[in-house]
């Protein structure tokens, strides 16, 4: 897990490009230990990634964007570094709840009504 972690953070960028995505894991990781991301705007990926802010977002059947901000993160160190910073900062907050905390509640919600 160390050595992954160490390799993502040297990359100029990592890509989401799912089509259907819950929660993508391997993004949020990606955003944590800070390499600039572009991701396809689906499932509850805009829950945490903000388009402009700590991610490039984009519509997934839309490969031309997809291209275009890769591109842009590539030839802007300013703005790679900018999502980066963000995004390692945004992730890295301890948060109210836990996801099993919030899924357990609204599991209990849908249960009992």
């Amino acid at each position: 897990a160390d050595e992954m972690a160490q390799k993502m953070s040297e990359v100029n960028c990592f890509a989401m490009t799912s089509a259907i995505e819950n929660h993508s894991s391997t993004l949020k990781e990606a955003m944590t230990v800070g390499t600039p991301c572009v991701a396809s705007y689906v499932g509850g990926v805009p829950e945490y990634a903000t388009n402009g802010e700590n991610c490039l977002l984009y519509r997934y059947e839309d490969y031309e964007v997809l291209a275009q901000n890769i591109c842009r993160l590539f030839e802007d160190k300013a703005l790679r570094a900018k999502l980066s910073e963000t995004a390692s900062v945004q992730m890295r907050k301890p948060k109210a709840k836990t996801d099993y905390e919030r899924m357990s509640e609204i599991f209990s919600i849908v249960v009992n009504s």
